[in-house]
C-alpha cells in the first residue's frame, strides 16, 4: 500500500483542521509539529475556533480510522488520545480516585470473568469512524492480536471531570451495538446504565445509587454495586 506523503497537499486534501495551544504549521510544502502534541479536528479549514465549531457543524468532514492511525504512525497524534466520530480528542488526566476504582474495577472483573472473557483496560475499540479507548472493555473470548476488536459485551468509564464528555460516548457505544455501557458517575457516586442499544441511541438507561445491585443483562452472573469500590 503506497502511504502518502504527510504535507500541505495532504492536509488540504483530507480536510484536516489543526486547533490546539502547539498549533502545527504547513508551510512551503513540509509539515512541522511540536513535541507536546497537536489536536486534531477534520473540518474545511476556514480558520474558526475550536470554541465554535458546534456551530459549523455541517462543514465537519469525519477523519476515518485509516487516516487516524496513518497520523499516529507519522508520530501526529499523542499517546493519549482516541478517536470519537472522526474527531481526535487528547484524553484527560486521571486522577488518583479514578485509578484507584480502575484498579479495583480490574481486580474484581478479573477474578470473576478471566476464565470465559477478555478484560481489555485502556485499549481500542474500533467503532465505525470512531476508536475510543474505554476504561474497561469486557470482550468475548478470542485472539485480538491482528486488529483492535470491534465490538465488546460491557464497556465501562470511570468518570468525575470527564463526564459529560463520557456521557456524549454514549452515542458511539450504541452505534457499535455495545449491548452495555456503565458510566460510573464519581461525582455524584452513582451509576448510569446504559441497555438495549437501536438506531443509534440507547434505549434503556437506568441511575444506580451507590447501594443499588448493577445486574448485566449481556454478561451471566454479572452483578455489582458501586459501594463496593469505594
Amino acid at each position: 500500500m503506497l502511504v502518502p506523503e504527510i504535507n500541505s497537499k495532504f492536509f488540504v486534501k483530507n480536510k484536516i483542521l489543526f486547533t490546539s495551544q502547539n498549533r502545527a504549521r504547513v508551510d512551503s510544502g513540509s509539515f512541522y509539529h511540536s513535541k507536546n502534541m497537536i489536536d486534531l479536528i477534520t473540518k474545511v479549514n476556514y480558520g474558526i475556533p475550536m470554541a465554535t465549531v458546534t456551530q459549523f457543524e455541517e462543514l465537519i468532514h469525519p477523519l476515518s480510522v485509516d487516516a487516524y492511525h496513518l497520523l499516529y504512525e507519522k508520530g501526529l497524534v499523542a499517546e493519549k488520545a482516541e478517536l470519537i466520530e472522526g474527531v481526535i480528542f487528547n484524553k484527560m488526566p486521571k486522577n488518583p480516585i479514578h485509578s484507584e476504582i480502575l484498579r479495583r474495577l480490574n481486580r474484581y472483573l478479573y477474578d470473576v470473568l478471566s476464565k470465559d472473557y477478555v478484560i481489555s483496560s485502556e485499549n481500542p475499540l474500533t467503532l465505525g469512524n470512531s476508536e475510543p479507548e474505554p476504561d474497561i472493555s469486557i470482550l468475548p473470548p478470542g485472539d485480538y492480536s491482528s486488529a483492535h476488536p470491534n465490538y465488546a459485551l460491557m464497556v465501562v468509564e470511570i468518570a468525575n471531570s470527564s463526564l459529560s464528555f463520557d456521557r456524549k460516548k454514549a452515542v458511539t457505544y450504541a452505534k457499535g451495538n455495545i449491548p452495555e455501557y456503565v458510566l460510573i458517575n464519581l461525582n455524584d457516586q452513582k451509576i448510569e446504565f446504559y441497555q438495549a442499544p437501536k438506531d443509534g441511541a440507547y434505549t434503556e438507561i437506568r441511575i444506580l445509587s451507590k447501594d443499588e445491585i448493577l445486574n448485566s443483562g449481556s454478561i451471566p452472573g454479572l452483578s455489582f454495586t458501586l459501594e463496593k469500590f469505594l
